[in-house]
């Protein structure tokens, strides 16, 4: 019986280890080309590009930009989709190891079998909740770093730009 729950947990790791290769290799180029397709093709349309450089803040390298937000977004969703999948796979190898060894839990007189494996899951989705709780307020402050470090580093220091006139001025005069 314990060789059988091994070979399942030794086959449930090698489906993960197959899955995590997958989405590093195959999704991610596959997904990094054809998001890349849509966003340009959508800055193009319509002469948006023309749009954007007729504002007074217009973003630099809008191409460059783009390029980079899609692959954080790529790397990031996969890295999620991945942590999600380990998850629940070593939960399933921790449960049928768990279950192997574990006897009958008493709570409050009542006998219930393998016991500790249900209540490792209602621990497992206490901590799910309170880490939702608690991360529910860091995406938005993450949305809002990264549009604060896409505008840092597209666009020119506020101090370079006089000093930056100032030179091509200088060089004009001589």
């Amino acid at each position: 019986m314990f060789a059988a729950m091994n070979a399942g947990v030794v086959l449930i790791r090698a489906f993960n280890n197959v899955v995590n290769d997958f989405l590093d290799q195959g999704l991610a180029i596959k997904w990094s080309e054809r998001l890349n397709e849509v966003l340009t093709a959508r800055w193009l349309a319509d002469k948006n590009y023309y749009r954007l450089q007729m504002r007074r803040h217009a973003p630099d390298n809008i191409d460059q930009r783009i390029q980079q937000d899609a692959q954080e977004f790529i790397a990031s969703t996969i890295e999620f989709v991945r942590g999600m999948v380990n998850s629940v796979v070593t939960s399933l190898e921790f449960a049928v190891v768990l279950r192997g060894l574990a006897g009958i839990l008493t709570v409050f007189g009542f006998d219930i079998p393998h016991g500790i494996v249900w209540f490792v899951y209602i621990f497992v989705i206490l901590a799910t909740f309170i880490a939702m709780w608690i991360g529910n307020p860091l995406i938005r402050y993450n949305y809002e770093n990264e549009k604060l470090n896409g505008d840092y580093r597209y666009s020119p220091h506020p101090r370079a730009r006089p000093r930056r006139k100032r030179g091509v001025l200088q060089r004009r005069k001589t």
